[in-house]
């Protein structure tokens, strides 16, 4: 799954990931890639006007990017529905996103 986290709020991964856990057999891996990285908004949103504008699309419940995540939160919430595993990886430095984005491999 790559690039599509964002479209979701947390409530809604939390049921992407059951249902993932649900599809794997034991030992079986899922790669949830292109994940938008919380903590690194403001190296995304880099110009006061983009600041601006990030705060208006929270102010109107319209996120122009989408749901970023806190990897921290990611990893415990997929304990949380059962798998073993939650590793954060980053991205290859060369990919045009790696600056503001991570991927998760989920093993159950």
């Amino acid at each position: 799954m790559y690039f599509a986290l964002q479209f979701f709020s947390e409530r809604e991964t939390i049921g992407i990931f059951e249902t993932i856990y649900q599809s794997l057999m034991r030992g079986g891996t899922f790669l949830i890639g292109d994940i938008l990285d919380i903590d690194r908004l403001f190296i995304y949103h880099n110009k006061p006007e983009w600041v601006t504008a990030y705060f208006d699309s929270v102010k109107n419940d319209t996120p122009a990017v989408g749901t970023w995540f806190k990897k921290e939160i990611l990893v415990k919430m997929a304990k949380y529905v059962g798998f073993s595993d939650a590793a954060i990886l980053s991205q290859h430095p060369d990919l045009i996103n790696s600056h503001y984005r991570f991927d998760l491999l989920l093993t159950k």
